[in-house]
């Protein structure tokens, strides 16, 4: 088995201002969420957030992906499912 390596020049697009044009209402849970999924990005740390199906996980995101693309960092969003991907997509955007 071979393990190949493409060289990246991580030329990431620069962004001057806030991309979130409008900020999704939060419950206080959600927020205090959101405001420690902040801080992990800040810290370029880990952290898994896990809730039930429609808790408001993506909107708890925003925050920490537009900091995250302010900043030029990478973004990586997992998914199980290519349905998962099609219900994000719009809600990204």
């Amino acid at each position: 088995m071979s393990l190949y390596s493409i060289p990246e020049a991580n030329d990431f697009k620069k962004y001057s201002q806030d991309l979130l044009e409008k900020k999704p209402r939060l419950s206080l849970w959600q927020k205090k969420a959101a405001k420690e999924l902040l801080q992990t990005v800040k810290r370029k740390q880990e952290r898994l957030l896990w809730a039930v199906t429609g808790a408001g996980k993506t909107e708890m995101l925003f925050e920490a992906l537009n900091f995250a693309l302010l900043n030029q960092q990478r973004v990586c969003l997992a998914t199980p499912r290519v349905d998962v991907c099609n219900e994000l997509y719009p809600r990204l955007c």
